[in-house]
């Protein structure tokens, strides 16, 4: 996590080693008041080398390239170590952890010197919370760059896609598609049911034709013909009645009947005149001049319906031809539309990250803060030394007696008579001291002595001469 994270940042030898450059600067420049001086060996540099060093130290710290290098480098590293302020020797005493569960660290630092404790733990705490806080609040300034070049970009790919449409409806005459569509089609289905209407109207005209040559070519009229001519009117009008009484009853709304209707009227018109001409060919042979005139009415009749046909057939493969190219322009407008959607989309998911970056940018605080600088303590922490020795000496008394506990349990020598009772299984009668004596044992049985030593040895022989005695050996 976070905290994890910043505990590690702070042992980081980049921390570190900018705490060890503020060490060497504070003992170097404030002469007096430094915590440690440089050791006696620390002379085979010169003061130039160790001012130079500083000089680049405090460029460093104003921002400018100013770490010592090449053989300035190993020199400051060397005087690190001499003054104990190197990163591995500072490690060794500083201790960084998390205060509990809590968002709080706490640093520490142990050392022979309380203000150098302090100094350690402010400094320390001050330059990381000021680079940390810098980097964190950079990251969120160029965040905010980011969006905003992402927005403008966004916004001109936006652009364009709207100019991409407009001029697609400006080059092909498109004010709604929608609309267009339907219109059209409404029209192509007005023609075709003026085709269809005229489609059946032509066999009638050509079959009045039909009927008009046959009677010119017939120079009178039977009272046979006549009254088939009456029979076929009669029907015609019997069957005209039928379909008009169903179209009505119907609401007036079947096309087809109406067209059948249509077609009956006209035939019975024929008819009607085929009978009127028969009644005149039986009465005075009819007259042919009006005969002709209405055969070239009812051609005429038949080319206008020939030629509206044709008229009405060019303009539907026109107008199927505009709604193909509708329907193919409307998938276009469709794709284009799609695009404009997501891009909508994506911008608007874009202002609202910049919106939302402006904001944190107008309110950046610093994430992290000290809550409690380094206080010098008022006393030293206790010693430790009484509390080890006694420890040690402790342990090596233990030691030393499970020591000799383990070589008399490891001694197998026959040191009591119980243990050589024990070992051999026989009897002890008596025990004998070892006594120093150069004269035979007869004569130290019978000599005088007040040696304790002797004494003892020669109360002891009496004891065993006495055992041996009553034993009945």
């Amino acid at each position: 996590n976070t905290l994890a994270a910043i505990v590690e940042m702070l042992r980081s030898r980049v921390s570190v080693s900018l705490l060890s450059d503020e060490l060497y600067l504070h003992d170097y420049r404030q002469t007096g008041k430094n915590f440690r001086r440089f050791p006696e060996n620390a002379v085979k540099y010169t003061d130039g080398e160790k001012e130079q060093i500083a000089s680049l130290l405090q460029t460093g710290k104003e921002g400018k390239k100013g770490k010592p290098e090449g053989r300035l480098g190993e020199i400051y590293e060397d005087l690190l170590r001499m003054l104990g302020y190197d990163v591995e020797t500072l490690n060794k005493n500083l201790k960084i952890d998390r205060v509990g569960n809590t968002d709080y660290v706490k640093v520490s630092f142990t050392s022979e010197n309380p203000q150098l404790s302090a100094y350690v733990v402010n400094t320390l705490s001050q330059l990381f919370t000021e680079r940390y806080n810098a980097a964190t609040n950079a990251q969120t300034k160029n965040s905010l760059a980011y969006y905003s070049q992402l927005a403008q970009q966004k916004k001109n790919e936006l652009s364009g896609k709207l100019e991409s449409l407009r001029q697609y409806k400006l080059n092909n005459n498109v004010v709604d598609y929608g609309e267009q569509t339907k219109t059209t089609l409404e029209q192509i289905q007005e023609l075709e049911l003026k085709r269809e209407e005229i489609n059946q109207k032509i066999p009638s005209y050509q079959k009045a034709i039909d009927n008009y040559n046959h009677y010119l070519n017939q120079n009178d009229h039977t009272l046979t013909q006549l009254q088939e001519y009456n029979r076929q009117v009669g029907e015609l009008k019997e069957r005209l009645n039928t379909l008009t009484q169903q179209y009505v009853s119907g609401g007036s709304s079947n096309k087809d009947l109406k067209n059948q209707i249509e077609s009956l009227r006209i035939e019975l018109e024929v008819q009607i005149k085929n009978s009127a001409v028969g009644q005149q060919s039986v009465q005075n042979s009819a007259n042919k001049k009006d005969i002709e005139t209405d055969k070239i009415a009812a051609e005429n009749e038949l080319e206008k319906a020939k030629a509206s046909l044709i008229s009405i057939d060019k303009e539907l493969n026109r107008l199927r031809g505009n709604a193909t190219n509708l329907v193919s322009g409307e998938a276009d407008i469709a794709n284009l539309e799609r695009d404009i959607d997501s891009h909508s989309t994506e911008y608007a998911e874009i202002l609202n990250r910049l919106n939302t970056t402006e904001f944190a940018v107008q309110s950046l605080t610093n994430p992290l803060e000290i809550v409690e600088t380094g206080m010098v303590p008022e006393k030293a922490e206790p010693s430790k030394t009484a509390m080890i020795t006694a420890l040690a000496g402790i342990s090596g008394l233990l030691l030393a007696t499970a020591f000799v506990f383990l070589l008399a349990y490891a001694d197998n020598s026959y040191t009591t008579p119980d243990r050589f009772t024990k070992f051999t299984g026989l009897p002890v009668l008596e025990t004998l001291n070892e006594v120093n004596h150069n004269n035979p044992v007869s004569a130290l049985l019978f000599a005088r002595s007040k040696e304790k030593n002797r004494r003892f040895f020669l109360e002891a022989m009496r004891k065993l001469r006495f055992a041996v005695e009553t034993s009945g050996a």
